[in-house]
């Protein structure tokens, strides 16, 4: 059974469903998010929610990060205008339109992809 403290889990979007991280089979080697910007970075966190025991947990671990996911999607081109291509600068903004815990979670955490249960896409 699922349990937001001791677990986690992850969305995925084809099939409109949360699956547990234990139940999926994992791909590739975990690693960083790499992009050339931070909205390119932002645009690959998986949509994820649970604390996986972290004695630490953020404030939107709990019900997970599909909503900031989604205020990316509808903030980009004003944080662009913003930031004007400035990569340091850009992350401050997206540190106050988030969260600066998120924003720093993005940024720090090594994530690993998996394959989705019931579509086999990646999530």
């Amino acid at each position: 059974m699922y349990s937001p403290v001791l677990d986690y889990q992850r969305y995925c979007q084809q099939c409109e469903k949360w699956y547990h991280g234990e139940c999926m089979e994992k791909i590739g080697k975990p690693s960083l998010l790499k992009a050339a910007s931070p909205l390119e970075c932002l645009l690959k966190v998986p949509i994820i929610r649970g604390w996986d025991k972290d004695p630490e947990p953020h404030d939107w671990m709990t019900v997970g990060c599909g909503r900031k996911l989604l205020a990316v999607q509808r903030l980009k081109a004003e944080v662009m205008a913003k930031s004007e291509g400035n990569v340091e600068k850009e992350w401050i903004i997206w540190g106050t339109k988030l969260s600066g815990e998120f924003v720093s979670y993005v940024r720090e955490t090594i994530f690993r992809r998996f394959l989705c249960p019931g579509c086999s896409s990646h999530i």
